[in-house]
């Protein structure tokens, strides 16, 4: 690390590029799979045997910790190209069938039951049959 963060080489060799961040986070996912496995199968009330899932626990809150003093540096470098966002025209829908609701007084369901039949498949980017 650096005086003003981690550079790219410390961040490649903590987490080895993004393949290898991916494989990090699938140990997080066994690890609650380990945790909720092990509380699964105790008894009820108090029972030693919890002290188990403290492994699988810490070692997600640690590496959590690790991926939120990178994601900073990471957010830097991070650019949009506006010319490829792109949202879809019923974004807004919902906010259209409310509209539809308080202006003409008629169920929300039948409000977006309306917008829904209006939007062709054209318009919405999807192929509807």
């Amino acid at each position: 690390m650096n005086e003003t963060g981690p550079d790219r080489r410390w961040v490649v060799h903590k987490f080895g590029g993004s393949s290898l961040a991916d494989a990090a986070c699938l140990r997080r996912v066994a690890d609650i799979v380990e945790a909720l496995g092990t509380c699964s199968l105790l008894p009820s009330g108090y029972n030693r045997d919890v002290q188990l899932i403290k492994a699988p626990l810490f070692r997600s809150i640690d590496f959590c910790g690790q991926v939120l003093g990178v994601l900073p540096h990471v957010l830097e470098g991070l650019r949009f190209r506006p010319e490829n966002i792109r949202l879809d025209p019923t974004i807004h829908a919902t906010a259209q069938a409310n509209e539809l609701v308080v202006r003409e007084g008629m169920p929300f369901r039948e409000a977006y039951r309306r917008l829904a039949e209006a939007i062709s498949p054209r318009e919405s980017g999807e192929d509807r049959e």
